[in-house]
C-alpha cells in the first residue's frame, strides 16, 4: 500500500518493548520495535521498528549521488547468442534545511533512473530454432517535498507531497514469447500526506496520520490482432493489454498509547476507502492454443479464447480496522504481548473478523546476551479490489468469455470439429468466508560469543479459505453441462489451502565498526498450496486436493552474504554473493483431457508444480563516491518534537 511513515525495518519484537536511543545519521532518533503479532498490524509481517526525531535542524545541507552501470563485467546467459546490453544511470539530490530556525525545516529530494537490459527469447519455430535478445528500456522519476513543523513543544506536525513516474516499454518479451508480445505501461502517481505526532498528557501520547493518493495507469500493447501459443515451442501475437486505469485512495489512521506502571497500552484504528474507473481490456481479439509444434504445423489448435464486451467498470472499496493490545512487564526481563484486533470490508466477505494476538519476549540471563521471542496470531487478509472487478467486468453482460473447443484455424468458427458453447462468467461465492493467516514464530538471539551476534528464528504460515476458482458448471461425462444455456462459471470461492514452513538463520558482527560491515544469511523454506491465485481453475474440479504441490515460489534453500567497506576520501566498497536453488514448475499434456474446457491436465502420476529447474547464483559488487556539503547538524535541547515513522 505504499506506507510511507518509515524504511526502517526491525527484528520482530514483542508489541511495547522498551524504546531504546540512538544516534542515526544526523538526528537524534528513538525507536520501538513492533513485534510481528502485534495487534496494531494489519499484515503479517516480520517486524517493524517506529521511529521518533526532532524536526529542527540548524544549518542547511545536501547531498547529490550518481551511478553508472553497464554490461561490462555481466556474464553471457547461456541460452543467448552473445552477451546482452545493459545500462543504468541513477542520480539523485537531497536538501534540507530550517525555515524557521529550531521549529520548521524543510526537506526536497529528487531521484530517477535511466535503465534498460535484455531479455533472452529462445523459441523453436516450424523453421528451426530461433534466439534472439529483446531490449526493455525504462525510465523513472521520483520527486518529494516534506516539512515539519514543532506546533509546540510536545506536538509535531508534518506535510508531504511526492510524485512518482515510471515508464516501462517491452515488457513480456523473453523466454518463449517473441517480440511481437511487447507491452508497455505508464504509471505517474502523485501522494499527499498529513501527520500530527504529540503528547496529551503524562501517560497518553497520540499519533494521527492522513494519506490521499492519486494514481493513473495506461498500458498499451507493441503489436495488435490474435494471440497464438504453443507450449515449450513459442508464443506468437498481441499481449492484448490495452486501456487506462486510475485510482483515488485515501487511508486515516489514529493510534494512542497509553502508559502505566507495567503495562503499556496502545489502541486505534484505521479506515481506509478507494475508487477505482478502469477501462483495461485482455484477449480483445483472441487467443489460439496448441498442445505442441506438431499440432501447430498441422493446423489443429486445442482451444480458442476471446474476452468480448465492454471492459469499462467504475467502483469504490472501503475497508476498516481496529485494536487493543497490552505489552503487560511481567518481570524485568520477561514481558508478554496480547490483543485483539477487528476488520470489516465492503465488497468483501464476513463480518466477525477478530483476530486475537500473543507474543513474548525473554532473556533468560542476567548479562542479557540471550533474547528468546515468539508469537502466534490471526491476520485477515482483505480481498485485493482486482477480484471484485473481474467479477463486475465478466459478469455476463458487460464482458463476458468465449471458449471454443476444437476451434478451426486460422477461422476458430467455420468447419472443423469445434464446439461453441455459451459465453463465461466469473461470480463471488455467495458463502465466502474472510481468508486469514495462522502465524506462528519462535526466535532466538545471542551474541554469546561476543565477536559474532547469530539470529535464529522459525515461522510457520497456515492459509485458512484462501480465494481459488471453481467452475460450477463443469461438463459431467457422458452428460453435459448443468445447465446447458450457459459457459463456465468461474464461481469464486474459499476453501483453498496454503502452508508456509521458514527457518531463517542470520549471522553479522555483534557490534559495529566504523566504515566496516557485513552479514550473511540463510533460509530453508517449504511452500505448499493448492491454487495460483482467486481465478485459477483446478485442473480436476470435483477434487481440489488433487492439486495441492508445492507452490511457484517454492525456492528451497537461499544463501546470501554482504560486505561493505568504507573507503578514503568519500569512496565505498560493497560486494554481494547470493545463490537460490531451484524453483518448480507443471507438466501439463497440452490437451484438455477431461473435457472440462481447462488445458491444465497433467500426465497420470505427475503432481502439480512437480518438476524442478536449475538453481542459480549471483554476484555483484559496487564502487560508490558520495559528498555531503552544508554544516554538521546536531540535535536540538528544546522540548521533545516528535514524528512517528512507520513501515
Amino acid at each position: 500500500r505504499g506506507r510511507w511513515w518509515s524504511v526502517v525495518r526491525g527484528g520482530g519484537r514483542s508489541g511495547f518493548e522498551d524504546a531504546r536511543g540512538w544516534r542515526g545519521g544526523r538526528r537524534r532518533l528513538h525507536g520501538r520495535r513492533i513485534g510481528p503479532t502485534a495487534p496494531e498490524n494489519h499484515d503479517a509481517v516480520f517486524g517493524l521498528v517506529d521511529i521518533t526525531t526532532k524536526p529542527g535542524i540548524n544549518s542547511w545541507h545536501g547531498s547529490f549521488n550518481f551511478g553508472f552501470r553497464d554490461e561490462s563485467l555481466n556474464g553471457r546467459q547461456a541460452f543467448a547468442p552473445f552477451r546482452g546490453p545493459e545500462q543504468q544511470r541513477r542520480f539523485g539530490l537531497s536538501m534540507d534545511g530550517p525555515l524557521w530556525k529550531n521549529r520548521t525545516s524543510l526537506f526536497l529530494n529528487a531521484d530517477g533512473s535511466l535503465f534498460y537490459d535484455a531479455r533472452t527469447i529462445v523459441a523453436t519455430l516450424p523453421t528451426g530454432s530461433f534466439s534472439d535478445l529483446a531490449y526493455r528500456p525504462s525510465r523513472r522519476l521520483n520527486l518529494d517535498a516534506r516539512v515539519e513543523h514543532a506546533v509546540n513543544k510536545i506536538h509535531t506536525a508534518r506535510f508531504q507531497f511526492q510524485r512518482n513516474a515510471v515508464l516501462q516499454n517491452n515488457l513480456g518479451v523473453g523466454d518463449f514469447d517473441l517480440p511481437a508480445r511487447g507491452y508497455s505501461t505508464n504509471q505517474t502517481e502523485y501522494i499527499a500526506r498529513a501527520a500530527d505526532t504529540g503528547t496529551i498528557s503524562k501517560k497518553l501520547y497520540n499519533e494521527v496520520r492522513l494519506q490521499t493518493r492519486w494514481i493513473e495507469n495506461d498500458t498499451r500493447s507493441v503489436s495488435v490482432g490474435r494471440t497464438t501459443l504453443v507450449p515449450g515451442a513459442f508464443n506468437d501475437g498481441s499481449a492484448q493489454r490495452f486501456g487506462d486505469r486510475s485510482q483515488f485512495d485515501f487511508e486515516l489512521v489514529d493510534n494512542v498509547d497509553y502508559a502505566l506502571e507495567k503495562h503499556g497500552i496502545r489502541f486505534g484504528g484505521q479506515l481506509e476507502g478507494a475508487y477505482y474507473d478502469s477501462n483495461e481490456s485482455t484477449n480483445l481479439f483472441g487467443t489460439f492454443q496448441f498442445a505442441d509444434l506438431a499440432a501447430y504445423e498441422a493446423g489443429r489448435p486445442t482451444q480458442f479464447t476471446q474476452r468480448i464486451g465492454d471492459p469499462a467498470v467504475s467502483y469504490s472499496q472501503y475497508q476498516v480496522g481496529w485494536y487493543l493490545q497490552d505489552d503487560y512487564r511481567i518481570k524485568k526481563n520477561l514481558t508478554v504481548s496480547f490483543g485483539i484486533r477487528h476488520e470489516l470490508q465492503t465488497n468483501g466477505p464476513g463480518k466477525f473478523n477478530l483476530a486475537p494476538r500473543l507474543g513474548f519476549v525473554w532473556s533468560p540471563f542476567k548479562k542479557g546476551n540471550v533474547t528468546i521471542r515468539g508469537g502466534v496470531g490471526i491476520f485477515y487478509d482483505w480481498m485485493n479490489s482486482v477480484v471484485y472487478e473481474q467479477t463486475l467486468r465478466v459478469d455476463g453482460e458487460r464482458q463476458r468469455d468465449l471458449v471454443v473447443a476444437n476451434p478451426s484455424y486460422p477461422n476458430p468458427f467455420i468447419g472443423g470439429l469445434q464446439t461453441i458453447p455459451p459465453a463465461s462468467t466469473i461470480q463471488l461465492d455467495p458463502d465466502l468466508d474472510q481468508p486469514y493467516i495462522i502465524q506462528s514464530s519462535l526466535g532466538l538471539e545471542t551474541t554469546a560469543l561476543k565477536v559474532v551476534r547469530l539470529t535464529t528464528n522459525y515461522q510457520y504460515q497456515r492459509g485458512v479459505h484462501m480465494l481459488h476458482g471453481l467452475n460450477l458448471n463443469v461438463p459431467m461425462p457422458g452428460l453435459g453441462r448443468p445447465d446447458p444455456t450457459a459457459g463456465n462459471i468461474t464461481n469464486v470461492e474459499s476453501s483453498a489451502y496454503t502452508g508456509v514452513h521458514r527457518l531463517m538463520v542470520g549471522i553479522g558482527p555483534a557490534s559495529f565498526v566504523t566504515g566496516f560491515f557485513w552479514n550473511v544469511n540463510y533460509l530453508l523454506m517449504k511452500s505448499t498450496n493448492e491454487a495460483d491465485g482467486p481465478f485459477s481453475l483446478p485442473s480436476n474440479n470435483f477434487n481440489l486436493h488433487f492439486d495441492r504441490g508445492p507452490s511457484a515460489s517454492d525456492f528451497r534453500h537461499l544463501i546470501s552474504g554482504f560486505v561493505s567497506r568504507r573507503l578514503p576520501r568519500g569512496f565505498n566498497i560493497s560486494a554481494i554473493v547470493q545463490a537460490t536453488s531451484a524453483l518448480p514448475y507443471n507438466i501439463t499434456t497440452g490437451f484438455d483431457d477431461n473435457g472440462d474446457t481447462v488445458i491444465n491436465d497433467r500426465p497420470l502420476g505427475v503432481g502439480r508444480n512437480s518438476a524442478r529447474g536449475a538453481s542459480r547464483w549471483e554476484i555483484g559488487s559496487r564502487l560508490s563516491w558520495g559528498k555531503d556539503f552544508g554544516s554538521e547538524q546536531q540535535p536540538q535541547a528544546g522540548g521533545p518534537q516528535i514524528r512517528m515513522v512507520r513501515v
